[in-house]
This record gives C-alpha cells, structure tokens and sequence, in this order.
C-alpha cells in the first residue's frame, strides 16, 4: 500500500480560517484599546462628521478654508459631501463620547448587513470581516465605511430591480469613489439602473447641499484638491507609492490614474463577462482610482468578496493580510505594495465563472427556487 505525503490543502485552509477567525478578534481588541489608550478613539469622527453636524445645527459652514497644513495637523476635518453629515445629524446633538459609541454600533451592524445581502451564513466570515484590519480601521477612527459596504450589498443584490440603482446612487452621493459602477451596469446592459443611479446620485448631492444653504459648495472642490495634496504621500493609494519613490504629486497623478485603470481593464477582460467578475474590478477600479485610499476603504472589498465566496476560505486569508500594514502614515514602501497586492488580489477573487454559478445558485435557494442539478 502506498502512503499519501501530500497536504490536505483543503483541510489546511480551513483550519486557518479556523484559527483567524479565533485569533483576530484578539487582535482588534488590542487595536482598540491601544488607540483608546493614545485618545484616538474616533478621531476623524471628531472632526469630519460629528463636528460637521454640529456645525449645520449651529448653522455655520461645515467646509472651512483650510490650508494643506491645517488639514494634516489636526487632519479629521469634513471633507466628504454633506450627505454623511446630515444622516448623522441625531448623533451630532450628543457628547462625543456616546456619539461615537452609537455610531460603531451603527457600522456593525451594517457590515453584518450587508454580508447577510451576499449570503454569507457561515459564523467564521462575520468573525473575519469584523475583525479585519479595514473594520478595525473603520472602528477606531469613527468611519461610516459599515453603512457603505452596506449600499454596496444593496446594489448587488438588486442589481436587476430599480432599488439597486437607488443604492448606487446614494452611495456616490456619500462617496465619489463608487462611481465605476455605473459602468457595470452599463456593461452588463442594466441600462435603467444606470440611468437611476446618475440621476439619484445627483439629485441626492444637490438636496443634501440644498439642505445647509449651499454653504461652502463653491469652495469644495478646492478642498478636495487641497486634501489629495495634503495626504498625496500619505496613504495607501497607488498615487502615494509614486510619490514616495520619487516622483512629484503634478508628474504622479496622472501615471497613477493610468495605472488604476490599466489594472481594471485587465481584471474586466479576465472577468470575461462573468458578473460577480465585473462588479469585483470595477468596485476596485473605484479604490485605486482614488487619490487617497485609506485603510477603512478597503472595507467595501469585502462585498465582493463575500459575494463570489459566500464560504470562508484562502481568499479571506488573503484579506486578512490587511493586518500586515497597521498604519498608512509610517508604513515603509514594502507595506503600501503588500496592501495593493492584497487589494488587486481581492479584486481577483471575483473573477472566477464558477463563482458566477454559485452565486446563481445560491440565490435561488434563499429565494426558495427550485435549483437545477
């Protein structure tokens, strides 16, 4: 009789999902309470969203002038449309303290949410993507990135009704980034939600600035502008790895949008019609096109993921290496490529037609259709 050396690869994974899944949670309890430990804790809620509400309340301009350097020192200003702001409202009338402690709450939630939508069952992905250093992120610095990939579920799951559309378009109103997407559903020939989207999209931006009087409107591209060049070597994005290696911003930008959408038609053309594939390269042609990517971004990889691989399994390893770049602003270049290289990849786990397939299949069973052998 011979004797079997090779590895059980499958039995492998799934112990270290296992394991992570155990591990992790350990994890962001130390994130947690290092930053609590070094008054962190909701930082950039502090000054973006809360102090943003606050600011409506009092009637005030939620957008001041500001310079590069005021926004990197204290660097939490309002930078996003005032959708978040105004959604946020109810918090903003709180102490910081039990504002932000709701507003976790919130994104929690959500997150749970929105891998209910992808129809992911299994109690080691909910432990994976809570723990997640993207989610740790989110947590720690008071982000909404919960309520966004919580949109983005949305999208995908009623990406043939006329809701998904709404969900597009609320969210780009929240978030410029998503906007690729209208691509995807233009690509996958949802003509109507395409149309949905844009419409909703700027109809939500435009009532959301009607609301505070257009109050730093004019001036909010030029703070956008401001915020890319103030943070342009500083965070994860494709355009900081060329700013760190010696190019200038002006030179850089445009190599790096060249770049971001080099590596999303590439991931189109291996998507090769499959639409799990098409929604994953373009949710992350969103990310790299960004100016800035923020840890807390990456959150939204997750919907994807979950949506081609309902299942834990490697690729949620692959995203669980996240952990290896704990900070954008000391991270040495070999960090900042780990986090692309991790990002791309997560990206790819949605190409694969069978996932396509399985996730036809999986939807007709939550539907209580019958499913064909």
């Amino acid at each position: 009789m011979g004797v079997t050396l090779g590895l059980d690869w499958l039995r492998l994974e799934r112990m270290l999902v296992f394991a992570f899944a155990v591990l992790f949670p350990v994890a962001l309890g130390l994130e947690i309470f290092q930053n609590v430990g070094l008054h962190l804790w909701g930082f950039d809620y502090h000054g973006g969203i809360w102090q943003g509400g606050r600011d409506i309340l009092a009637g005030r301009n939620p957008y001041p002038p500001r310079t590069p350097e005021q926004l990197v020192d204290p660097g939490n200003a309002m930078i996003t449309p005032p959708l978040l702001a105004l959604v946020n409202l109810p918090l903003a009338a709180l102490p910081l303290i039990p504002a932000v402690l709701l507003w976790n709450a919130v994104q929690v939630l959500a997150l749970a949410a929105a891998l209910r939508l992808c129809n992911v069952r299994d109690w080691r992905g909910y432990v994976l993507a809570l723990a997640s250093f993207p989610f740790a992120a989110t947590l720690t610095l008071g982000q909404p990135e919960g309520l966004f990939a919580l949109a983005l579920a949305l999208v995908w799951r009623y990406r043939d009704r006329w809701q998904g559309g709404v969900a597009l378009g609320v969210l780009i109103a929240a978030k410029l980034f998503p906007f690729p997407l209208v691509l995807w559903f233009l690509l996958t020939r949802r003509y109507r939600n395409a149309a949905i989207s844009v419409a909703v999209g700027a109809g939500t931006l435009a009532a959301s600035w009607a609301v505070i009087g257009f109050k730093g409107m004019s001036a909010y591209p030029h703070l956008l502008s401001t915020d890319a060049d103030a943070f342009a070597a500083r965070s994860h994005a494709v355009l900081s790895v060329l700013v760190r290696g010696g190019l200038s911003v002006h030179a850089a930008r445009p190599l790096a949008a060249l770049l971001a959408v080099a590596i999303a038609a590439l991931l189109v053309g291996r998507a090769r019609g499959s639409d799990t594939g098409m929604f994953a390269a373009l949710t992350l042609a969103g990310l790299l096109l960004s100016p800035i990517l923020w840890m807390h971004y990456l959150v939204l990889l997750l919907v994807p993921l979950a949506v081609a691989h309902p299942r834990p399994n490697r690729w949620w390893l692959v995203y669980c290496l996240f952990w290896l770049s704990p900070t954008e602003n000391n991270s040495s270049g070999f960090q900042l490529l780990v986090v692309l290289a991790v990002t791309c990849l997560i990206g790819a786990a949605g190409m694969s037609r069978a996932a396509d397939a399985d996730r036809r299949v999986d939807y007709r069973r939550a539907e209580g259709a019958p499913v064909s052998a």
